[in-house]
């Protein structure tokens, strides 16, 4: 998440939205708060978002990136070890935001 928090606070002013979506059960909301508080963009509860329940993921990390269109142009593995990388994000989203 720090690497998703560098980028965010670098592009942001170009339009960037983006949101952190915790799956933890029974975390609190105010611990959630706290751990989340370093971090310049939103994290929310999965049961406070609207979400399909099949796009709720089994495996931790999991990163998608979505178009100004709100389609879906990467998924990172749903393998519970996949992680994004600066050079990942230049490439893909960069370009969205022009």
């Amino acid at each position: 998440m720090p690497i998703l928090d560098a980028y965010y606070r670098q592009h942001r002013g170009q339009g960037l939205e983006m949101l952190a979506i915790s799956i933890d059960q029974g975390v609190s909301t105010g611990k959630l708060k706290e751990v989340s508080s370093k971090f310049a963009f939103p994290v929310a509860k999965v049961d406070d978002v609207r979400m399909p329940r099949r796009d709720i993921p089994s495996a931790i990390p999991v990163n998608r990136i979505y178009d100004k269109a709100g389609r879906l142009v990467f998924q990172s593995k749903a393998d519970g070890r996949s992680t994004i990388d600066m050079a990942t994000l230049e490439r893909v989203v960069t370009p969205l935001l022009r």
